[in-house]
Order: structure tokens, then sequence, then C-alpha cells
């Protein structure tokens, strides 16, 4: 009877420490997914913006008074996209655009999206920091010399325009699907046209009082 006694208690000492761990494995697993959901929000929105949406409802819409925005076109893409087919063509732009991310890590600038071969970007939001233009211009110059690279170790002769302008925008978020922080207004305007009306190879900017 002692000894079934025992074998009793170390049976059910087994099957709680076989509780315990299945409980602190599936702990581990949960607070794993959490810490990723977490990046990858963060990935995808600035921190205090992230913040913002988890203690308010409605969209955000804030008035920015003074930063700087860019925007680069990659020039040549289309009609080498239509040579070297949808796999390659997308390994190249995310190649080029992974490294336009680090730039912008890199110089201290929020990038806001890309629109096909397009890439744009600001600093002094959503906080706002008093050398942003500064940022920006260093940025593009960045991103001007990076195509470059590739050019030369890929053999490819892509180019690139790119366009600042520094002034007030609306920034924030609006909608209810697939949230993404953007800019509204005509600074915003402004450095497209001059990334439009630009030169490949150059940047172009206007407002130079309020950029230098």
């Amino acid at each position: 009877m002692m000894e079934r006694s025992v074998r009793q208690v170390f049976a059910a000492r087994a099957v709680a420490e076989d509780r315990e761990r299945r409980l602190a494995e599936s702990e581990a697993k949960l607070l794993a997914a959490q810490q990723r959901s977490e990046e990858l929000i963060l990935s995808l929105l600035p921190a205090s913006i992230v913040h913002r949406l988890r203690s308010q409802d409605g969209a955000i819409a804030d008035g920015i008074a003074e930063c700087t925005v860019l925007f680069a076109d990659l020039v040549g893409f289309s009609a080498l996209s239509r040579e070297i087919g949808p796999a390659r063509a997308g390994a190249l732009l995310n190649r080029l655009f992974s490294d336009f991310d680090a730039l912008c890590r890199e110089h201290g600038l929020e990038k806001i999206k890309t629109i096909g071969d397009a890439y744009m970007a600001a600093a002094g939001v959503p906080d706002y920091v008093d050398d942003h233009p500064a940022r920006v211009a260093d940025a593009a110059l960045a991103m001007l010399a990076s195509v470059e690279r590739f050019n030369a170790e890929a053999g490819m002769a892509l180019g690139v325009r790119v366009g600042l302008h520094c002034g007030p925008v609306i920034a924030g978020i609006i909608g209810t699907g697939k949230f993404a922080y953007d800019l509204w207004g005509e600074t915003v305007n402004t450095a497209s046209r001059m990334e439009s009306h630009g030169s490949s190879g150059a940047s172009s900017s206007r407002n130079p009082r309020r950029c230098t």
C-alpha cells in the first residue's frame, strides 16, 4: 500500500509538472506572438501614433507647422520591369527601397509610403525636429549615391529623381481599414511636383530660405 501511494504521488507530481511546462510554453509562445505583432505595428506606424490609436477612437489629423517632405522616383524602372519580368522587378525594387529604408533610419526620417516605384518620406513628423531640412537633404544625397552603387554592382542604368519641399502639412490616419500614416497639403504636392519636374541624378527643392 505504501509503494502504491508513493507511485500515485510521483504520477500526480509528473502530471502537475507536465501541465506547468505546457502552460509555460504556451505563455512563451503568446508573448512571442505579441512581440511580433508589436514589431509589425511599429514598422507600419510611428510609435507616438500607435500610442494614440490605443487610447482614442476616430481619425487622427494633426496640423504640423513645419516639416520637410521628400519624394524619390526611380527613372527607367517601368521599362526595365517589362523586360526582366515581375519576379526580378519585385526583387530589384525591394533591394533599392530596403536601402532607402535603412537611409531613413540612419538620417532620422519617417518613411510615409511607396507609390509604385516612388518613395515618400519626411522629417519633422509626427514629432518636430529643428534640423528636418538637413536630415532630408542628407538622406536625398545618400539615396542618389545608393542608386549609383546599385547600378555599378548590377550593371544597370537606373536613374532617380528627388524632390524636396519644406512647409506645413496635415498628418495623420483616416478611414477604418488598412491604417496608414499619411501627409496632405500643398507642401506634399509641391515636393511631388519638384520630383516630377527634376532631373535624374539630382535633387530639387523649394523654399530655400527655410531649407538652408
